[in-house]
């Protein structure tokens, strides 16, 4: 509050017993009742404030620091007399003071809380989640890679070739949301571990994508589909050599099992792509190639983040940013960045595709990761299991795939050994928890 000097200098000069006389003047000129305890109650403050005046005037340097509450005290209690006062004389009414409400904000509640719905509700939704954005998300990966999305002035069948500009797409939707994500949640953008052990999953990532994708124009989606049921002896082999991995006899024949399917699926039937029949060779060569740095980037990981907390959107940011960068690395370096966004403009359809091939990988991510921190690894792999299956039969009717016999007896030993392992996986982890 401002004091003027000229008050300052009034009250120095005056003495204890003047401050309480000026004080009892004011109270004897109010009315009675509530402005009488108003201002009873002014005269007792006051005559404690003027102690501490009085005291206050033996040290001059600590004037100013006393007098400024007097003076706040007196103005803001003699106001509130005179207005009851007047409230009074022209109403006839008692002066009330109004309690102040003040408005709480409600505080924002989810639409849905999923803590409240039942384990067989969530975990449903779960596997309804994984089928609808992963089955949905292979369609969609076929539909970019292998249909024409126009012709030519020669009346040829225009496809989208590019499948780094696809990954950078993919890369970029995942990045954005992630960062979307921890900021809504209020957590640090900072990086956990280091740099560079973001940049070596990024690069085994991008290149396992990229070998996925580029893959689809040589072979069918059915066989690019099983082929990655097929990578469970690579990731093995992986484990083996560069994290000292130990793996029994019956995993081994597990991995023999789904391998041999594997093969058999695609020895005795058309594996082709129809968008370019001729190069199948060189679809396999992809599809091994994806196998194992798929494998790598799972071991990678696992190995290079031991040891750090961290959550699951700090690895997405940081991932998926490397992978966007070395993504715009190659395409400039290809000189194929500008014919990619040329393609785009020429044909919309292909932003609407990439966007929704994005928005469904990264959901139906955040799906898994909800999945297995509540039900555990076991139930997500049974339920990919089932989406691969649902996948190569909804690829067949949509696209018209004809598997023969051969190849439906491969596909059958592949899955069937699968949900087999996830069943024995189940067993073990039951029988774990019964002896503690």
């Amino acid at each position: 509050m401002f004091v003027s000097s000229e008050w300052l200098d009034c009250v120095s000069n005056s003495s204890e017993m003047e401050v309480l006389r000026g004080v009892e003047a004011v109270v004897s000129t109010q009315s009675t009742g509530r402005e009488e305890k108003i201002n009873n109650s002014l005269a007792s403050s006051c005559s404690f404030i003027s102690v501490q005046f009085h005291l206050s005037t033996q040290h001059p340097p600590t004037l100013s620091f006393t007098i400024t509450p007097i003076v706040r005290s007196l103005f803001i209690s003699f106001s509130f007399s005179l207005q009851a006062f007047a409230y009074k004389m022209t109403s006839g009414k008692e002066y009330e003071e109004k309690p102040v409400s003040v408005a709480v904000e409600p505080k924002e509640q989810p639409i849905v809380d999923p803590n409240r719905l039942s384990p067989t509700t969530r975990l449903l939704l779960c596997v309804a989640g994984i089928m609808g954005f992963f089955v949905v998300y292979g369609l969609l990966q076929e539909r970019i890679m292998t249909t024409p999305y126009g012709v030519d002035a020669e009346g040829k069948d225009v496809y989208f070739r590019d499948s780094t500009f696809l990954v950078l797409s993919n890369r970029l939707f995942a990045a954005v949301f992630a960062v979307v994500m921890v900021l809504r949640r209020g957590e640090s953008l900072k990086n956990v571990a280091p740099l560079y052990k973001y940049a070596g999953v990024s690069l085994s990532n991008f290149s396992a994508t990229w070998c996925q994708y580029e893959a689809l124009k040589y072979v069918n989606f059915p066989t690019q589909t099983l082929g990655k049921c097929g990578k469970m002896m690579p990731v093995m082999l992986v484990g083996t050599f560069i994290s000292g991995k130990k793996y029994t006899i019956k995993d081994y024949v597990i991995a023999v099992l789904i391998t041999a399917g594997c093969v058999i699926f695609m020895m005795f039937g058309d594996i082709s792509s129809k968008a370019n029949a001729g190069n199948t060779p060189y679809g396999l060569i992809l599809m091994g190639m994806y196998m194992f740095f798929d494998g790598f980037t799972s071991t990678f990981q696992e190995k290079m983040f031991k040891g750090y907390t961290m959550s699951t959107y700090d690895q997405m940011i940081y991932v998926n940013g490397f992978s966007a960068i070395l993504c715009v690395v190659v395409l400039v370096a290809n000189q194929t960045l500008g014919s990619a966004i040329s393609f785009a403009q020429t044909y919309p359809q292909l932003l609407v595709d990439s966007t929704l091939l994005s928005a469904c990988a990264t959901l139906g991510q955040m799906v898994i990761y909800y999945m297995i921190k509540e039900f555990g690894a076991l139930a997500f792999s049974t339920a990919m299991v089932t989406r691969q299956v649902v996948s190569i039969i909804l690829s067949c009717i949509i696209y018209l795939h004809p598997l023969s016999t051969a190849q439906w007896f491969g596909a059958i030993l592949v899955f069937g050994t699968l949900y087999y392992k996830a069943n024995e996986d189940r067993r073990k982890h039951s029988h774990g928890h019964g002896r503690h």
